[in-house]
């Protein structure tokens, strides 16, 4: 082959060269906006492959145009065309697995938009969740601080949702739920942003001047009627209140995470103090909360060493004027802050789940001082709804009463009916154990929850306790006796047994008797005392005249308590909690 045949195929590999080079680098450029790996991998493959191309150029290019040149013409357009076919072909496959992956990739960025998007919505409801509303706080937060301006949050929680879920089912809170979240999106205006946070709890943001806190407190109102009105289920119409909690930044935080902290502080003190109203943050709610983690902090400690102690409450035999049995009522002497009532301390635990070791570690107490007492009286134990939703609570009791050496027969269990609505046939298989072991199984406070007959005919009680507000009713002792006596009468012919609560006086002890309670419990009989003190009473059990145990001449309304000693001073400053 001549150098005239050679220089025109090394011109030829020249362009090819530069036009691959631009080819590759505008292929980076097209590739940059899908995937970055996938686009070096393919410019990286088509470099190697017109490197190869050229190699093979270099070593045969001689030796083809060597006998290129002795072929004929027609020889070479056949070639030629040849060529051009396969490199064609080659073109429209490359361009075809190109459109493809262009499409996959398409579909995989609109994809993982998609699923960005839905990191920032609820399932549910279709509002932003906690993720967006963050987001969307510290957007807000940057423009206040740049403007001048105040953010406020308002955390909003649904009151009476909870019996929705127990009474009609989670798919009617569910819809619930939707219902509100469309009020809510409807409720808003510009300038608002909604959200919901989980379970029943939504957030609105609400940018507004400086110091107008009057307009968070307008929206709150607005807010609040629109989810006022009844929610249709099917036949059922049901009411959902609302409670809102309110902080406003700067002036009750410097950033959004605080100001999300003091909004629910905010929130839990409305929750306390005033349902369904919005209470604004102020510095005063900080310290109860501080001073509400202390407490935590110390009630962890007190049920670890068993600085919480049950005291006990008589229960009087109303038919010969015995004591029978006590109630064991949780009382904490806190060294520096002396009785902490249990109103203050026991809403914590359930909420913290501290309830369950608390009960424990109480029961083991309890069993323990009363195990040896003169008559061998009962002892009743509060058990909370937390605690009956676990199915292995038969056994941790039996397992407690085995190690006191305390005869299951002695003890009873109460329990209140908001405890089955959640989980009924798990209750009843855990109190179905504990009845067939010998535990008596007591609903308490009767007519004050649901108070369903089917409970009472198909759960495995033992013992009814009256609510004490059926003693206080307003109409009289004598509407009061008609109204017990005929619960009386409904469960005795269940074959249960009554308990009358809340006796404080002699009317109301005989109100008890009237309508045919077989035992009373109240701060007539007696508060909750110590151990020793109980200790005292068991020995020594009467407590009163019963009317036939009288002399003729007795008042024949009056019921005569001898034993007066059960008010310690101890005992005073929470008499209202026993």
């Amino acid at each position: 082959m001549t150098f005239a045949h050679v220089a025109p195929a090394k011109s030829y590999l020249s362009a090819l060269l530069t036009a691959s080079n631009v080819f590759r680098r505008g292929l980076q450029r097209l590739v940059a906006r899908y995937s970055r790996a996938q686009g070096e991998a393919f410019v990286t493959a088509l470099s190697i492959t017109i490197g190869l191309l050229a190699i093979l150029h270099f070593q045969m290019g001689a030796w083809a145009f060597a006998n290129f040149e002795h072929q004929t013409d027609a020889k070479r357009n056949a070639f030629i065309l040849a060529g051009a076919i396969v490199s064609a072909a080659f073109g429209i496959f490359a361009l075809r697995r190109w459109m493809e992956l262009a499409h996959e990739v398409t579909i995989r960025v609109a994809a993982e938009a998609r699923a960005t998007a839905l990191a920032g919505e609820d399932a549910l409801t279709g509002l932003p969740n906690r993720r967006a509303l963050s987001a969307e706080l510290a957007r807000a937060v940057a423009r206040a601080e740049r403007s001048g301006t105040n953010v406020s949050l308002l955390l909003l929680d649904l009151d009476r949702f909870k019996p929705i879920n127990d009474v009609h089912g989670h798919m009617a809170g569910d819809q619930v739920l939707r219902e509100l979240a469309q009020r809510l999106r409807g409720a808003v205006r510009v300038g608002e942003f909604v959200a919901r946070l989980g379970g029943d709890e939504f957030a609105v943001m609400v940018s507004h001047g400086r110091n107008d806190q009057l307009s968070a407190v307008a929206a709150a109102t607005r807010l609040s009627q629109s989810l006022a009105q009844p929610v249709q289920l099917g036949s059922v119409v049901v009411d959902v209140g609302v409670t809102t909690g309110i902080a406003t930044f700067p002036d009750d935080a410097a950033d959004v995470d605080t100001l999300v902290q003091r909004a629910d502080i905010a929130l839990y003190n409305a929750k306390q103090c005033n349902r369904g109203h919005a209470r604004l943050f102020n510095a005063s709610m900080d310290t109860e909360i501080r001073e509400r983690a202390a407490i935590e902090t110390d009630l962890r400690k007190a049920i670890a060493t068993n600085g919480i102690v049950p005291f006990f409450q008589p229960l009087v035999d109303l038919r010969t004027g015995h004591v029978i049995g006590f109630e064991a009522l949780a009382r904490w002497p806190h060294a520096a802050r002396g009785f902490i009532p249990p109103l203050k301390f026991i809403p914590i635990a359930e909420e913290r789940r501290l309830i369950g070791d608390l009960t424990a570690s109480m029961l083991a107490q309890a069993c323990r001082l009363s195990r040896d007492w003169a008559g061998a009286p009962s002892l009743s134990v509060n058990v909370s709804p937390l605690q009956l939703a676990d199915r292995g609570l038969a056994v941790k009791l039996l397992e407690l009463l085995t190690n006191a050496d305390f005869a299951p027969s002695r003890l009873e269990v109460e329990i209140t009916e908001s405890a089955l609505v959640t989980d009924f046939e798990g209750a009843r298989a855990v109190l179905g154990d504990l009845k067939v072991a010998g535990v008596t199984i007591c609903l308490d406070d009767f007519g004050a929850g649901y108070s369903s007959l089917a409970h009472l005919a198909s759960m495995p009680f033992d013992r009814v306790k009256i609510d004490r507000a059926f003693i206080q009713l307003d109409k009289g002792p004598a509407e009061a006796i008609k109204v017990m006596g005929a619960i009386v009468g409904m469960c005795r012919s269940l074959g249960l047994e009554v308990t009358g609560e809340g006796a404080e006086t002699a009317q109301q002890c005989q109100i008890l008797m009237n309508a045919g309670c077989s035992v009373g419990q109240g701060w007539y009989f007696g508060a909750a005392v110590a151990a020793e003190d109980a200790r005292k009473l068991a020995a020594n059990p009467v407590l009163m005249l019963t009317p036939w145990q009288r002399a003729p001449d007795a008042d024949a309304n009056a019921v005569v308590p001898i034993k007066q000693y059960l008010r310690s001073p101890r005992e005073k400053g929470v008499r209202a909690q026993s």
